[in-house]
């Protein structure tokens, strides 16, 4: 019978014997050196390389041939990994296009980022210099735009004046573009006509404004201020030590403030210098976009991504607009991060203000979608539940009996309604002993007192006796099992992610694979086991209180009651609990997932 091995890339097949698989990340595949065999095709106990994965056939029927054998082949993948990275290394970074909004970007952070004393008279009115040198390079240039524009009227004009400043901008981003292209004439003509076209701006507001001169002179209002740009400013507000934020707060914010930051003209741009209008741009822009946009358009800019939109729309295709509480997610970032500047007096006032938008009423009223009986049925009902082929291949029948963390923790959300981070984190301490009860502890530390884990907030801390329905199914022996076996984690396989989190992998495991691949399940998420169980404790009529307590709500989502549990007290003792909890039950048949052995 196959086994389950924790060994990457090591797996059995049907047939019985070993084999070593691995998938070589798209980027490197054009540069993985592959096996040269002497008669053109590989044998057993050679790796062949082909469709992305490298394989090899272990030539054995058994589990501790096959470790022994898979030494060798996993130093010669990653052997081969390395020479591949190297390569791809070595590749000059020639870019076969560059969208025009790119270029656009890439010229002005270049003229941005130069010193004063070595910019052109077009270039020095781009900065809006105030005073007399605004004056004196708007002279300097007029009778050049005048007689460029007479050029231009009958044909056109040499831009190659521009080339020494355009091949440093290139070197400066790291780009190869040779001259003579049609794409480094593009960045020339397009260079030009971006200088010109913020020059005559820059000249027509010095010849129509009556203030003339005045106008432009410094505001020294401001004189004494910290110049800060927009991303010195975010990463400032969020090093903010009066506020505590989680590791997937910082990654949220962290792609929200890029999409803001580019919006409002990139990382150096000056926030003293960004107008109120500017805002309700970047609001207005985010209310054309569509879920997930990055998502659906990755190597687009959010201006791109914006265009883009509107040209698919105009042609009659499909695509929803984001919810009204996305777009307030982002426009809460962008008024916190101006509030703290003004607090810190780099702005004079925040003009980050009233940026949201109304959240239509069925929006306000939305649930997620809830599970069917029938669909809880079918979950349990999968060969993950009644005997798959090992853990590798959880999705094929087999007599191999499951009891990881895909085995437990839709189980778990089921019965005790925890978020799936809080599952998938619990360590082998947190399972306790109080007043005769076992239970489950929701907490940030371990019993050394160490902040290991993430929890949702301080109301999501808490106690819960564990559910009689897991413990017939034997969570109680999985628990001992693993104390037994010196693991710190109550799940040691599952993996944690790239955000810090063990229920990113999980999750998309959870929702992709299982729900929608395997059991064509689209809608309800792992999250919808935690509304079902609030729907049980509802349908039971357990207090609203105890409610809160089993599944760590805060009380400012109460509609009827307001008591703060912070204040007076933590929740309910385990002789309480268990008489509530038990009355959660769902009309489905578990008896197959009853391992008698287990529970002698």
């Amino acid at each position: 019978m196959p086994r389950e091995v924790k060994i990457t890339g090591l797996s059995q097949k049907t047939n019985g014997r070993w084999i070593y698989v691995r998938k070589i990340p798209v980027r490197l595949r054009d540069h993985f050196p592959a096996p040269v065999y002497p008669d053109g095709k590989p044998h057993r106990m050679e790796p062949n390389v082909s469709a992305g994965y490298y394989r090899v056939n272990l030539d054995t029927k058994h589990e501790s041939e096959a470790v022994v054998r898979y030494v060798d082949f996993a130093a010669d993948y990653d052997q081969r990994i390395d020479v591949a990275k190297r390569k791809l290394d070595d590749q000059p970074k020639s870019p076969p296009h560059i969208p025009q909004l790119e270029i656009q970007r890439m010229i002005e952070r270049y003229y941005t980022s130069v010193p004063l004393t070595e910019l052109t008279p077009m270039q020095l009115l781009s900065h809006n210099l105030g005073g007399d040198a605004h004056q004196i390079a708007s002279n300097a240039i007029a009778h050049e735009l005048r007689h460029l524009d007479a050029i231009k009227e009958n044909t056109k004009f040499d831009t190659s004046d521009a080339d020494p400043v355009i091949d440093c901008m290139l070197e400066k981003n790291n780009l190869i573009v040779p001259a003579g292209t049609d794409l480094y004439k593009q960045i020339r003509t397009q260079y030009w006509e971006h200088q010109k076209a913020t020059a005559i701006q820059n000249i027509g507001d010095i010849t129509h404004r009556k203030t003339d001169i005045a106008a432009h002179t410094p505001d020294t209002s401001s004189r004494g201020k910290k110049t800060v740009t927009l991303r010195e400013l975010y990463n400032e507000y969020m090093k903010n030590p009066s506020k505590i934020r989680g590791s997937k707060t910082k990654l949220t914010n962290g792609y929200k403030a890029d999409s803001l930051i580019e919006l409002l003209g990139g990382d150096n741009r000056l926030i003293s210098t960004i107008e109120r209008h500017e805002f309700d741009e970047v609001r207005d822009i985010f209310r054309e976009l569509t879920p997930y946009f990055h998502s659906k358009f990755p190597k687009m800019t959010v201006r791109e991504i914006h265009a883009k939109l509107k040209k698919l729309r105009n042609e009659g295709r499909d695509f929803p607009k984001p919810a009204a509480k996305t777009i307030n997610d982002y426009m809460t970032l962008l008024t916190s991060m101006f509030t703290f500047a003004n607090n810190k007096d780099y702005v004079d006032k925040s003009l980050a203000v009233d940026l949201k938008v109304a959240v239509p009423r069925k929006e306000k009223n939305r649930t997620k979608e809830q599970f069917t009986m029938e669909q809880i049925k079918t979950i349990f009902d999968a060969e993950l539940y009644h005997g798959c082929m090992n853990l590798e291949y959880w999705w094929r029948p087999g007599n191999f009996k499951v009891r990881s963390g895909k085995f437990w923790v839709p189980l778990i959300g089921l019965y005790q309604g925890v978020r799936l981070n809080e599952c998938c984190q619990l360590l082998v301490s947190d399972i306790k002993i109080i007043d005769g009860y076992h239970c489950i502890l929701i907490r940030y530390d371990d019993d050394d007192g160490e902040e290991v884990k993430n929890v949702k907030n301080e109301s999501s801390e808490r106690f819960l006796v564990i559910h009689p329905m897991l413990i017939k199914l034997g969570f109680i022996h999985h628990y001992e099992q693993q104390k037994k076996a010196g693991e710190t984690h109550l799940f040691p396989e599952l993996p944690i992610g790239s955000t810090g989190y063990y229920s990113d992998p999980f999750n998309k495991w959870f929702n992709r694979s299982l729900l929608k691949k395997k059991l064509d399940i689209n809608g309800p998420t792992f999250h919808s086991l935690r509304h079902m169980y609030c729907d049980a404790l509802r349908a039971a009529q357990v207090p609203q209180d105890i409610q809160r307590t089993l599944g760590g709500w805060s009380s400012k989502n109460g509609e009827e009651d307001t008591i703060d549990y912070k204040v007076y007290g933590r929740g309910y003792p385990p002789d309480v609990q268990h008489e509530h909890i038990s009355k959660v039950t769902y009309d489905v048949d578990l008896s197959h997932l009853i391992d008698n052995e287990e529970n002698e």
